[in-house]
């Protein structure tokens, strides 16, 4: 049996190893003054004249609903200190909790998880994909080696190390990342933004690494290089 839906499991925190933090995450999409200034609380990225902006906030008393443009304009007002910046003309509001955590384990018995399955990602360069067609991958040629006979036990028992080690390591990167990109003072930001003159790799330092594609994985741990050779 292969699981890739996301089930009930206990998500690690990478630090402390209980139930990751649930913080409330706004985006929307709407037209906005070239001139706004950007915070350390706001992604904008402009298109057809249009910014995608994104809040980070408590979730502490958050409806159960997708945010108002009202609502959207008191935070876009707060973030930016700019009372008289107006959104306008909507295409998209919504809001969403994230979590991030990996399951203890990621085989056990004829069990195995692959994908959503075992850990909970944060939104950041689309790695939880890219981390799921790993899995996929890796526990596909297992299966096919042992269904025509081919593969002694370690084969399998060596999935569970393999990519969930590779998911514990991920998710303690993503969440630094996602730190450093999130949680930032206006002092930081400004740091940050001489840095970027002089370091244009800047971007991969804060996220951890240049490989969002995950093509890098190796596994120098793995019980199948213990093997005899």
């Amino acid at each position: 049996m292969i699981n890739d839906e996301a089930g009930e499991y206990e998500a690690r925190r990478p630090e402390a190893g209980a139930h990751a933090a649930a913080p409330f995450w706004i985006s929307a999409t709407s037209t906005l003054p070239a001139s706004a200034r950007v915070s350390q609380s706001q992604s904008c990225t402009p298109k057809h004249n249009y910014h995608r902006l994104f809040f980070l906030a408590d979730d502490t008393g958050v409806p159960d609903r997708d945010p108002t443009l009202d609502e959207m304009q008191a935070f876009a007002r707060e973030v930016t200190g700019d009372e008289t910046l107006t959104l306008t003309d909507p295409k998209w509001l919504t809001q969403s909790r994230f979590q991030y955590g990996v399951s203890p384990g990621y085989a056990q018995g004829r069990v195995f998880l692959a994908g959503d399955a075992g850990h909970l990602s944060l939104p950041i360069g689309g790695q939880g994909m890219n981390a799921g067609l790993h899995d996929a991958v890796e526990i596909a040629w297992r299966l096919a080696m042992t269904l025509r006979g081919e593969a002694a036990p370690v084969i399998l028992d060596s999935y569970d190390g393999e990519r969930g080690g590779e998911h514990a390591r991920l998710s303690a990167q993503q969440a630094r990342g996602f730190r450093w990109t999130v949680y930032r003072s206006p002092v930081t930001d400004t740091v940050l933004g001489l840095a970027a003159k002089a370091l244009p790799n800047l971007g991969s330092l804060l996220q951890g690494t240049d490989d969002m594609q995950q093509i890098g994985v190796e596994y120098p741990k793995s019980l199948l290089n213990r093997l005899p050779q």
